[in-house]
């Protein structure tokens, strides 16, 4: 499960830290496993394990084996891929989808689906060479809501704009510079974001077939937005444009 190859073949993911994994059980997530240390187990700290199916203890020096964080809490969960339709993506009158354009960085993409959670976005669609959502460093960094928001990756950007417009949503393109500033759009009715990748910005082709472009409005002293910045700054417009 220490790659992407291995966690698609095993239909598994690791999940590292005692926050991550209450938020994950609370979220009725499908953990099988608990993996603690023999220091954890030595705290005292045994309410997460009342939860687990079956419990494993090892040797700090093989639990760290298991990690890639410089301090382990000494306790990882295994965990069964979540298998979302289609149609979990578009629930309620007005969805709010934020496609995404091959984001490499992991903090990114875990910050981007806090975000999506926040500001009442309905779902997240991640292309052909985004980053793996179950990442380790994804899922600490989403700190729980990879579980809560329906996300459906390895689209083709094709498709996945194929998919948003048939359930009747307009495509907005964030990018610079661009005709239009994101508070001069209605997005008051179903809409979907396209972002793109952190250095090159969103694909050529569905950039000219998006509905509308628009670009942030920022200082003159600063050049750009982080991509997860970016996400926050669109579905708060749009959460305010629909109060």
């Amino acid at each position: 499960m220490s790659n992407r190859a291995a966690r698609r073949k095993s239909g598994l993911f690791l999940i590292e830290g005692v926050k991550v994994i209450d938020e994950a059980l609370a979220r009725g997530a499908g953990i099988e496993d608990l993996v603690v240390s023999k220091t954890y187990l030595e705290s005292g700290d045994h309410q997460i394990l009342k939860d687990a199916q079956r419990v494993f203890l090892l040797n700090d020096k093989l639990f760290a084996e298991l990690t890639d964080t410089e301090t382990p809490q000494g306790v990882l969960a295994i965990a069964r891929m979540h298998q979302c339709r289609e149609d979990d993506l578009f629930k309620g009158a007005t969805p709010l989808v934020v496609i995404l354009d091959r984001i490499q960085d992991p903090g990114n993409l875990g910050t981007i689906f806090r975000t999506a959670l926040a500001f009442g976005a309905s779902g997240l669609i991640l292309s052909h060479g985004t980053v793996d959502p179950y990442n380790s460093k994804v899922v600490r960094a989403a700190s729980g809501a990879l579980f809560a928001m329906p996300f459906l990756s390895g689209m083709g950007l094709d498709k996945a704009m194929e998919l948003v417009r048939e359930r009747g949503l307009k495509v907005v393109a964030l990018t610079a510079p661009a005709d239009k500033t994101l508070s001069e759009l209605d997005l008051s009715g179903p809409t979907a974001f396209i972002l793109g990748n952190e250095g090159q910005g969103i694909d050529k082709d569905a950039l000219g077939a998006a509905d509308d472009t628009a670009m942030i409005e920022i200082s003159q002293d600063s050049e750009s937005l982080n991509v997860a910045i970016a996400t926050s700054v669109a579905l708060y417009e749009a959460r305010s444009q629909r109060r």
